[in-house]
C-alpha cells in the first residue's frame, strides 16, 4: 500500500464529453500534472433515458443526442498505449457481463504492455436492464460475480497449469499467458459486507463510492473486521473513494455550477455535497483531509462540469491548490 495519498482523474468515456480526441487529451495532461491514474467506468448496453448519469460532465451538458460510451476495457488499451507513466484504471468493471477466462487474457496482456499499470477495480453491476441485455441473471449477479472472481484470481496467479471447477466455468490443465509480472491487483468496488469479504479474499484495493467521510470510516471498520478474519489488516489494501467534484474561486461559485447534478444524483444539494467535493480549493482541500482522516488513500476525482474546457481548468486547479497541500 501506498505511504501518502494518492489521486486519479476520471476521464469522459461516457457522456456528453465522450470522444478520443477529449479521452487522450485530458489523459495526457493529468500524466504531465503529475496525478497517479486515469479512471474510466463501465456499462455496456447504456439507453438513452440514463444520459444524466452524469459520470463525467454534468446534466447542464446533456444533450438530446444518444449518449456515447466507449468500452472500457479496449479503452485502458488504448490509454496504456497512449501514456508512459501514469496508471489506467476502471471502476467498476462488471464481473458478471463477462467469461473470466477471456477477462483475465485481457487485464494479463494490458498488464504486460503497459509494464504494470493497470488498476481493474471489480464490481457485480447495479442496473437490470443492463443484465437483461446481456442475458445474464440480474439476481444472481453476486454468486456470479464470486465464482468468476475466484476464476480470475487462479488464472492471474503464478501456476503454469490451472484448473478450476466452479458451477458456470470449469476446465482442467488449461495454460493461460502472459502470466502477469508481480501479479494484478484486483481492486474491489461496493459498500456491502459481500464486497469487504471480497476485497478480504482477493483484494488489493477497495473503491466505494458516494459516501461522507463518517459514512467511509464505518465502512473502513467494517473492511477491517473482514480482513482480520483472513489474517490481513488495512494496511494490506489500498482504500480509496469514487468522488464527485467541482472547484471554483469560491464555494459559491462552485455550488452554483455543481448544483443542477447535486440536486439530480442526490435530491439536494446538503445531502450531495457532504457526499462530494465541492467549493474552493481552501475547502476541497480540508475535505480532502476529512476523507483522509476516515482512512482514505486513492480519491479517483469525478468532475462535474459544463464543457471540456471547465475541466480542464479544475485539473490544472486540483494539481496547483489542491494536490501540494494534501499530500
Amino acid at each position: 500500500m501506498t505511504t501518502r495519498p494518492t489521486f486519479g482523474i476520471r476521464l469522459p468515456n461516457s457522456g456528453p464529453f465522450a470522444a478520443p480526441g477529449s479521452i487522450r487529451d485530458l489523459a495526457a495532461l493529468s500524466e504531465a500534472l503529475g496525478f497517479d491514474v486515469v479512471w474510466v467506468h463501465d456499462h455496456i448496453a447504456w439507453p438513452t433515458h440514463r444520459r444524466t448519469h452524469f459520470a463525467a460532465g454534468s446534466i447542464e451538458a446533456v444533450t438530446d443526442q444518444p449518449p456515447h460510451f466507449f468500452e472500457s476495457v479496449s479503452t485502458l488499451a488504448y490509454l496504456a498505449g497512449a501514456t508512459r507513466r501514469i496508471k489506467v484504471g476502471v471502476a467498476g468493471l462488471v464481473l458478471p457481463w463477462r467469461d473470466p477466462r477471456v477477462l483475465a487474457k485481457q487485464l494479463a496482456t494490458i498488464h504486460e504492455l503497459s509494464g504494470g499499470r493497470l488498476i481493474p477495480a471489480l464490481a457485480i453491476g447495479r442496473y437490470e436492464d443492463e443484465f437483461d441485455a446481456q442475458q445474464v441473471p440480474y439476481r444472481r449477479r453476486g454468486r456470479i460475480t464470486d465464482e468468476y472472481l475466484a476464476c480470475l484470481h487462479a488464472i492471474l496467479g503464478l501456476t503454469p497449469v490451472t484448473t478450476f471447477e466452479g458451477e458456470l466455468v470449469r476446465f482442467r490443465d488449461a495454460e493461460y499467458f502472459p502470466k502477469p509480472h508481480g501479479g494484478v491487483g484486483l481492486w474491489i468496488c461496493g459498500t456491502a459486507p459481500q464486497a469487504h469479504q471480497r476485497v478480504a479474499r482477493y483484494g488489493q484495493g477497495w473503491l466505494p463510492g458516494g459516501m461522507s467521510p463518517d459514512e467511509y470510516a464505518a465502512g473502513a471498520k467494517a473492511l477491517e473486521a473482514a480482513l482480520r478474519e483472513t489474517g490481513r489488516s488495512l494496511a494490506d489494501v489500498e482504500r480509496g473513494i469514487e468522488i464527485f467534484t467541482t472547484i471554483a474561486p469560491t464555494d459559491a461559485e462552485a455550488e452554483a455550477i455543481a448544483r443542477g447534478s447535486l440536486e439530480h444524483q442526490w435530491g439536494d444539494v446538503t445531502r450531495g455535497a457532504a457526499r462530494s467535493l465541492v467549493g474552493s480549493p481552501a475547502t476541497v482541500t480540508r475535505r480532502m483531509q476529512e476523507y483522509l482522516a476516515a482512512g482514505v488513500t486513492h480519491f479517483e476525482i469525478k468532475f462535474i462540469c459544463h464543457d471540456l474546457e471547465m475541466m480542464r481548468g479544475m485539473i490544472r486547479t486540483y494539481a496547483d491548490a489542491v494536490v501540494p497541500h494534501v499530500r
